[in-house]
């Protein structure tokens, strides 16, 4: 289960560990964090009836920033009409020209407020980013209510959070947040006898730094000694003697903190390891 990583490493390691009749289930959607890892996971298990023998949850620095961001986020229980309006409205939004256009127009609305809002923190505005950025980040922060934070440069810089001492507050609070939700989705495990692992990875910035052993790093290491969750630490896999420069133009999408393929293949062989 995976805050953003692509099916890349989810299929090559699938296909390694088919040879072992084990089957991998990816969970992976873009913006997760341990608070959302629990819920959905509770959900899964408790209510949709899904049966596993582990899950490994793969946090890195933006999990710090979602938390603070999720921190008042609170499920809600759906109608069971809910896949029938869903359905309707798609259909509508698609064949009907009048919906489609009213839709469109108050989407874009709550939109161009929301970018009003964020223009201070920004110097090119949001302008400078590809619409489904904007969007996207939009969907993000929706219901986040902290405009002083929202609009602060600094809210949005998590690369460096805790290593300015200004920040590491930030830092911190993201980290205690994250850390009392892992502990729920550790408790659910345990009564389920379900393993839970825990696996950390460096953004360009941090292998620019070339520290595997930062303190984001050891910040979970600690937490899973305490909580006897199994820790996995990828940073040795960027930060592995190579040039940082070289290692970011090979292994990550430019001007992104994502992997492209030869990321996922390098990742995917280490975690191949584990299950052989």
């Amino acid at each position: 289960m995976s805050g953003s990583k692509s099916i890349c490493v989810f299929l090559v390691i699938k296909e390694k560990a088919a040879g072992q009749n084990i089957e991998i289930l990816n969970a992976a959607v873009v913006s997760y964090s341990p608070l959302i890892y629990y819920l959905k996971a509770d959900w899964l298990l408790n209510k949709a009836g899904l049966e596993v023998d582990e899950i490994w949850v793969f946090v890195d620095i933006s999990d710090m920033q979602n938390e603070i961001a999720y921190e008042n986020f609170h499920p809600e229980e759906v109608s069971s009409l809910y896949p029938m309006k869903s359905a309707l409205i798609s259909f509508l939004k698609k064949r009907s020209f009048t919906i489609h256009t009213i839709r469109s127009a108050v989407e874009a609305k709550k939109i161009k407020a929301f970018v009003g809002k964020m223009k201070q923190f920004d110097p090119r505005s949001l302008t400078g980013l590809h619409k489904n950025t904007v969007e996207l980040y939009y969907d993000f922060f929706r219901d986040f209510d902290n405009d002083e934070l929202l609009r602060s440069p600094e809210f949005h810089g998590i690369s460096y959070w805790y290593y300015d001492t200004a920040l590491i507050h930030l830092a911190d609070k993201g980290l205690e947040l994250g850390m009392k939700n892992m502990i729920k989705l550790s408790d659910l495990c345990d009564s389920l006898n379900i393993k839970l692992r825990l696996a950390v990875h460096p953004w360009q910035t941090q292998v620019m730094r070339q520290d595997t052993m930062d303190y984001y790093v050891t910040s979970w290491r600690d937490f899973c000694a305490e909580q006897n969750i199994d820790f996995m630490n990828l940073f040795p896999v960027f930060i592995n003697g190579e040039n940082p420069f070289t290692v970011t133009q090979k292994y990550y999408i430019p001007d992104d903190n994502h992997w492209n393929e030869e990321g996922h293949r390098i990742v995917a062989e280490y975690l191949s390891k584990i299950i052989e």
